[in-house]
């Protein structure tokens, strides 16, 4: 996907977010949980990838 098209679904996606009543701050909270569920599962990969190297 290039970025003008990534850069329009997100500004799609806020708009609709905006009308559905959610503020900013909500939204912002709901991207940062993503990105740590995100982050944990490359942990775990990385984790299990170590664990299976030692054996």
């Amino acid at each position: 996907m290039d970025t003008n098209t990534y850069e329009e679904a997100l500004r799609a996606f806020i708009l609709s977010e905006k009308r559905a009543g959610r503020t900013l701050n909500q939204l912002m909270r709901q991207f940062g949980s993503y990105l740590g569920r995100q982050k944990d599962e490359q942990s775990r990969k990385l984790l299990d990838l170590h664990r299976q190297n030692l054996r």
